[in-house]
């Protein structure tokens, strides 16, 4: 839930009254604040529930979120088991160096530690970005507001909301905005694992404290990295299961969630206990049926939830929650699991395909790698002809769609080839599609998160993207946004840090190789899965949005075109492309639905500027 508000001004500058009235409105608004004051402490007013604020005469510190290792914690530091998270946090920082603290935590969580002595606020994002933190500040004033909820900050007055362009432009290629942009220049989020600095001129310094490590490589035979994997993934359970006793499970058809399901049902089994999936009626997307195989073979009865065109109404206020574009459709499915549980909490299997190397795009670069780069460089322009020759395929999840993909990827350098199994709209189709020139493309941006990162196999360098970019800023986007008001937390044992850095530490070929992908997490999970799982293709949480977009939601995608002029405030999109794009897609002449879809819920978010 977003309950974390705060405004920082200079000493020698006083906050403007009018900006600080505007605040305090905006505080008292917001659903969230029940309950809560806002309070000054030094030069800050607060929003934040009173377990989430420590302070003591060098520093005021906000926490929020929830930290795993809580336990052993408090007792390095002397601190009784019920000290809250931010007092512990606040007695950790005065007996280590910062940099020693977030070394040690474990977990969801954001901070905001003012250093009262040097008058300058530092914000931080937990080490894989699992919650969010965003910022601004005005140069006039002095003034620095953050908030977990980036529409707290666009609904006040003054501050400057021009449009980040670059940021649509990835929106457009990936379907969300990477950190550190988001949809406005002058609003930034804080990347993950980072620690952003701002002074009294309100200049932002951002250092990283933790980006994947792949190296030393750990020295265990395969049977001592099973053992030891299980082992840590049951210590994870372990500590999620003393602070949320009750929680159901939110079970797809794959081998992640599964697994999780059967940890928790042997180490802290509750009978009472439910689990919650999506069905579909295009079978391609449908995993209800191996889901309730898991499920039935880990005696744990099964909620299913059957997604329709008509869930589409819902959209609208999850998107609302993001205050800038985003477009993951797996979104939808996601919010209505969440919705169906009755407990505090649900069980996931996220991280598994990140921490696990569970993507098939880690396969293919893994094959494209044993080609020498001579011949990669050779074949590039017979495989963009081969592409090109290739039908268009109605479907994403088809065996023509995977043949065309994997082609279009070969007929690109490295880099650019990874994106290609990530990217809704390419370079050339966003130069034709968007009105204003791009400036720089998100492959730049991605080239210089992996430069310092030392891996003893070039295909970690794209799992370590997906760990810094992928997985927070679209993963964690669609939890945050699926569970945000509905007050349920995800508890994902897969995460926890010591499970993840054992995981990095594996030899690659412990995690993945060419024929099997997440290789421990297959073997620790075979005795809790259904076994045509093991045999079965990834598919994930997806939505057969192509298929709806062709009949019963035709009709949105056909307005998209004909109500341009009145929805696409800010003039991003040429009306030609636009028109181009749904009439093929509605005439089944090729597969735009992603792009479609993206472009539905840029709409809904330009339709908001001006309601």
């Amino acid at each position: 839930m977003s309950n974390l508000f705060g405004i920082f001004w200079q000493p020698d500058t006083p906050v403007p009254p009018a900006l600080l009235d505007a605040w305090k409105e905006a505080a008292g608004r917001h659903p969230a604040c029940a309950g809560c004051t806002p309070r000054r402490l030094s030069n800050a007013f607060l929003l934040v529930p009173d377990q989430a604020l420590a302070q003591n005469s060098e520093s005021i510190i906000v926490f929020q979120g929830e930290l795993r290792n809580h336990l052993d914690l408090a007792h390095e530091v002397d601190c009784p088991p019920a000290t809250s998270d931010a007092e512990l946090i606040c007695a950790l920082v005065k007996k280590h160096p910062i940099d020693e603290v977030l070394a040690r935590l474990n977990g969801p969580f954001v901070i905001a530690y003012y250093d009262l002595s040097r008058q300058k606020l530092h914000l931080f994002r937990d080490h894989l970005g699992q919650r969010f933190l965003f910022h601004t500040t005005i140069p006039k004033s002095g003034c620095t507001l953050f908030s977990d909820g980036l529409p707290r900050l666009t609904a006040l007055p003054g501050l400057n909301r021009q449009l980040d362009y670059a940021a649509i432009t990835d929106y457009l290629s990936l379907g969300y905005i990477p950190s550190p942009r988001t949809a406005y220049a002058k609003i930034h989020k804080v990347p993950p694992g980072t620690e952003a600095v701002i002074d009294s001129r309100g200049t932002v310094v951002r250092r990283r404290y933790w980006r994947p490590t792949f190296l030393p490589a750990s020295s265990l035979s395969w049977n001592e990295a099973h053992e030891e994997a299980l082992r840590l993934l049951n210590q994870a359970v372990r500590r999620l299961s003393q602070r949320h006793p009750e929680a159901d499970f939110m079970l797809s058809g794959g081998i992640d969630s599964g697994l999780v399901m059967g940890l928790v049902n042997r180490i802290a089994p509750d009978s009472t206990r439910y689990a919650h999936t999506i069905a579909f009626d295009e079978g391609a997307y449908d995993e209800s049926d191996l889901a309730a195989g898991t499920a039935n073979r880990c005696g744990v009865p099964l909620q299913v939830h059957r997604l329709t065109p008509a869930d589409l109404t819902s959209l609208e206020a999850l998107l609302e929650k993001a205050g800038e574009p985003y477009a993951d459709s797996s979104l939808l499915p996601t919010a209505a699991a969440t919705r169906d549980t009755k407990r505090e909490a649900l069980y996931t299997g996220d991280g598994g395909d990140e921490v696990f190397g569970g993507y098939r795009r880690y396969q293919a670069m893994l094959m494209r790698n044993r080609i020498p780069g001579w011949l990669q460089w050779l074949v590039r322009q017979p495989c963009r002809w081969a592409a090109a020759m290739l039908p268009n395929p109605r479907d994403n999840r088809s065996r023509m769609a995977n043949w065309v993909r994997s082609l279009k990827s070969m007929g690109l350098p490295p880099l650019a080839a990874y994106g290609s199994f990530q990217q809704i709209a390419s370079k050339s189709l966003r130069e034709r599609l968007l009105a204003f020139p791009q400036s720089q493309d998100y492959l730049e941006d991605w080239e210089h998160l992996v430069d310092g990162i030392t891996v003893p196999h070039p295909v970690l360098k794209y799992n370590a993207l997906d760990l810094m970019v992928y997985l927070p800023d679209d993963g964690f986007r669609k939890t945050n946004l699926a569970s945000e008001g509905t007050g349920v937390s995800y508890l994902c044992p897969i995460l926890d840090m010591d499970v993840v850095r054992f995981a990095l530490s594996l030899p690659l070929a412990y995690r993945f190789n060419v024929q099997e992908n997440k290789r421990i997490l297959r073997r620790i999970g075979r005795d809790s899965l259904d076994p045509r799982i093991l045999t079965q293709p990834k598919r994930g949480f997806g939505t057969p949005v192509a298929e709806w977009f062709r009949k019963e939601l035709a009709p949105v995608a056909q307005r998209l075109t004909d109500e341009q002029p009145e929805w696409d405030i800010y003039n991003l999109l040429n009306a030609n492309e636009l028109d181009r794009i749904v009439s093929e897609h509605l005439q089944g002449k090729a597969n735009h639905g992603s792009l479609i879809w993206s472009l539905h819920c840029l709409r809904l978010w330009e339709q908001k500027q001006v309601s």
